[in-house]
Order: structure tokens, then C-alpha cells, then sequence
């Protein structure tokens, strides 16, 4: 695969004796459990059942920096998770979400090329990083794209107005190797997103396109009957993400909406387009928080929906590299509402 070879070749330039190499590594150890899931339609929470678990978001991760040569740098990074145990070798699921070479013209400009982190968030650079943020995972109600890494180009900018600070980034490029086994694949992704800094307010915002393509695997064949038909799916998805987070004194608080427009894969996939509030309270080494929000579907087979959600934990700081996490969800749909305790100790070093 074109992401198998990039990280091969990579890894073997940062290895020569003329790059520079830095290596660091996150992690997350997570146990959880669903609790009244009253039936098989119940919304699932970060994949917990009724049993104790630590398997569905435990994982590990690596990244590999190196200055190959002046302006030339290469960044790869790598996480091993097992949803199905840690009993085994076999059960470790390996993902590559860099693999990318970046050209820095000047202090301003600067070309990625390779495997990188799709920005459809306000946390897309550090998605896997649980440490970088409050809660033990970035809410999945929201953070709900379809793909989160592509294969492609992106032209990166830094400047100043105004005493506002910006960064651009521009892209193009392609999933080809996502979910293989549903044959599913994204081509002509692109898009851009700004990031604007004043003092203690930041704003995000972002807009991509991209074509799905997927084919749906036919059943059996009846006896003395021809192959049923492969069903194929595609159309151009529309995204968009807008995000304002405020650091006030010990106070932090993000507001996030982002929508996914479905609709030219047929009248009855309709929009997603979620919202949520978080709120922080930094009281020395213990942060508090309460995230809310609402799973919305708009005109999904036609009709509307909305679905509330909610997150209490908070965030003990143990040392400048690991923080203990405890939280408490709850996610509602038209049948049921489901709620997850889950605890995690997360780290983070470089």
C-alpha cells in the first residue's frame, strides 16, 4: 500500500546519519462500562458493554521528527490499539496517521507531503494525544468524520494582522486504503482551514469536499439463480467545522459545531451536523469539565432529529507528562438512553 511504502521510505531517510531524530510517545490505558443498556438498540458509548472492559480504547502511540537536511523534515507517527484484547500479538491494529516529508520555504510558508492528519477539527493534530486535552477522548458524537488521515499535498501558512495571528492550511489528496474490506475509498479531497489567535480567544473554521465511493458485498446466490448485483454508492460530501475556544484565567470553555452533508449519496442520508459546549475549571493540578450537546440529523430519510448528549469527569494532573481522567456520559437517541462510566491514565512524552 502507497502509505506502507511512504513510512518505509521515510523512516529509512530518518534513520541516515545526516537526520537529526527525535522521538516521542502518548498512550492511553482506559477501562469502562455501559450502564442500563436496557436493549440491543441502545446507543453504545465508546464502544462499552455492560462488562467491564479495557480493551475499546486503550492504545499506544509513537511519532519519529527528523531534520534530514536544512529546510527538510520528516514526520512519522504510528499507534497500535487491540479493541478485541491485549491477549495477543494478533489483536494489535496498527494505523499509520502521518507519514509525510515537510519543506519549509521560510518562517511563513511550508509544503507537507505524505500521509497527514485530515484538519476537520479543532484537535485533528493531536486526535490520538489524550493528553493534550480534558477529556479522555475528543467526543465522538462530534468527532464523527468519516476518515481522519488522507494521502496529499498541503500548503501551510503563518502570519499576523492586526496583532491577530493566522495559520492557513490548503489541501488535496485522497483515502484510497480506507475500510478496504467495505470497499469504501475517498478521492478529491480538498479544502482548507484558518486558525485565528487574539490573545485569549481562538477561532477555527473549515470547509472540505470529498467523493465517496463504496460498494456493498451481495449476499448468497440462490441456486439456479445469476450473482445479485454489487451496489454501488457515490457522491461529493460537503463538511464544514467551526470552533471558538476562550482561556480566561483558570476558566476554559470551547464551542464546536461541524456538519457532514450526505446528500448527494441519495435524498435519505441527509445532514449530521452536531454541536456541543465544553467548560473547564483549571483549579491547580484537578480540572473539572461538563461538555454538552446535540447529535442532529437533518432531513435523514426525510425527517429531523435530535439527540442530547452530556460529559462530567475531570482531569487530575499527576505529573508534567501523565493525568488521570474520570468521566461519567450519557448519549440519548429515539429508543433509549445509554450511560458510560470509564477512567483512563494517559501520558504523553517528548
Amino acid at each position: 500500500m502507497f502509505r506502507n511504502y511512504l513510512a518505509t521510505l521515510i523512516i529509512m531517510v530518518a534513520s541516515s546519519a545526516f537526520a537529526e531524530v527525535n522521538f516521542s510517545g502518548f498512550g492511553t490505558f482506559a477501562g469502562g462500562v455501559a450502564l442500563n443498556q436496557n436493549s440491543l438498540n441502545s446507543p453504545n458509548i465508546h464502544g462499552y458493554e455492560e462488562t467491564l472492559s479495557f480493551s475499546p480504547n486503550s492504545f499506544i502511540g509513537g511519532q519519529v521528527f527528523a531534520d534530514i537536511a536544512g529546510e527538510l523534515d520528516a514526520v512519522v507517527q504510528i499507534t497500535a490499539d487491540a479493541s478485541t484484547g491485549w491477549d495477543s500479538i494478533d489483536n494489535l491494529n496498527f494505523d499509520l496517521s502521518w507519514v509525510f516529508l515537510n519543506y519549509r520555504f521560510n518562517d511563513n510558508w511550508s509544503l507537507q507531503a505524505g500521509r497527514q492528519r485530515m484538519p476537520h477539527y479543532a484537535y485533528s493534530d493531536c486526535l490520538d494525544i489524550s493528553y493534550a486535552y480534558h477529556w479522555i477522548q475528543a467526543p465522538t458524537q462530534l468527532y464523527n468524520a468519516p476518515f481522519n488521515s488522507f494521502n496529499g499535498i498541503s500548503l501551510l501558512n503563518d502570519f499576523e494582522i492586526a496583532n491577530v495571528s493566522f495559520s492557513t492550511q490548503l489541501l488535496y489528496g485522497g483515502e484510497p486504503d480506507y475500510e478496504e474490506d467495505i470497499g469504501k475509498q475517498y478521492s478529491d479531497i480538498w479544502g482548507g482551514k484558518v486558525i485565528a489567535r487574539y490573545q485569549w480567544l481562538t477561532a477555527t473554521a473549515g470547509y472540505f469536499e470529498f467523493r465517496e465511493y463504496s460498494e456493498s458485498k451481495p449476499g448468497a446466490p440462490q441456486p439456479d439463480a445469476p450473482p445479485p448485483p454489487v451496489k454501488i454508492t457515490e457522491g461529493v460530501l460537503k463538511s464544514w467545522d467551526a470552533a471558538l475556544t476562550a482561556e480566561i484565567d483558570d476558566w476554559f470553555i470551547i464551542a464546536e459545531i461541524t456538519s457532514v452533508d450526505l446528500t448527494n449519496l441519495g435524498n435519505q442520508y441527509g445532514t449530521l451536523q452536531p454541536v456541543m459546549l465544553s467548560i473547564v475549571k483549571n483549579i491547580g493540578a484537578i480540572s473539572p469539565h461538563i461538555s454538552f450537546g446535540y447529535n442532529r440529523e437533518l432531513y435523514v430519510n426525510r425527517q429531523d432529529s435530535t439527540s442530547p448528549f452530556y460529559i462530567v469527569g475531570t482531569r487530575w494532573d499527576i505529573s508534567n507528562s501523565t493525568a488521570l481522567k474520570v468521566e461519567f456520559s450519557s448519549e440519548q437517541d429515539q429508543n433509549d438512553t445509554n450511560y458510560t462510566i470509564e477512567t483512563a491514565l494517559v501520558a504523553a512524552f517528548f
